[in-house]
């Protein structure tokens, strides 16, 4: 069913597209996130995994996430689809306050040359020539309570690049832990 979930949005997305008169087509690029994100978290038992749902959210325009805890990782995966066409690049920014994000995989290095755009907040993926389409797989950790969105941004050799999206990313504090000796012990 992840899989159908996966699949179904890129043969939406490939009816997106405007043919020119020497036979070949011009398709906007696509973005694609998975539908859910896992989550290693920490607590007083060790270390569990977890996953979130993500889902496209009308009334703010663009993806959110279930709500994460301080101290998360959180990992997912996102396809990135030229079609026909050249990917250039993809960027990300983010807020440091939240979140902190990490780089691509070193297996993934050797596919895209990376690029610092300004720092920790934001950071851009130039692709090799001749890639139509990859899957990233990304990570970040919760460093903060509240609220931040990531901005991503696809660019590719079509007349309709680039394309943006955003993914709202909620977080709340890890819950306090009570003491046992603390309790009132009345009887």
């Amino acid at each position: 069913m992840k899989q159908f979930s996966f699949i179904l949005p890129l043969i939406l997305l490939s009816f997106v597209s405007c043919s020119r008169s020497d036979g070949y087509a011009d398709y906007t690029p696509a973005m694609v996130v998975s539908r859910y994100f896992y989550v290693d978290r920490a607590d007083t038992t060790g270390s569990i995994t977890d996953s979130l749902a993500c889902r496209y959210d009308e009334t703010i325009g663009y993806y959110r996430l279930d709500t994460a805890l301080v101290q998360d990782t959180v990992s997912f995966v996102m396809g990135l689809y030229g079609f026909a066409n050249n990917l250039e690049s993809f960027t990300m920014h983010w807020d440091t306050t939240s979140i902190r994000m990490l780089s691509i995989s070193e297996s993934m290095r050797n596919e895209v040359i990376s690029s610092d755009l300004s720092g920790n907040d934001s950071v851009q993926y130039l692709f090799k020539s001749g890639f139509l389409a990859i899957v990233l797989p990304l990570t970040y950790i919760v460093v903060g309570e509240g609220s931040t969105v990531v901005d991503f941004c696809l660019s590719s050799a079509s007349p309709y690049s680039p394309v943006r999206a955003k993914l709202m990313l909620p977080v709340a504090s890890l819950p306090a832990t009570t003491d046992p000796s603390d309790q009132d012990s009345s009887n």
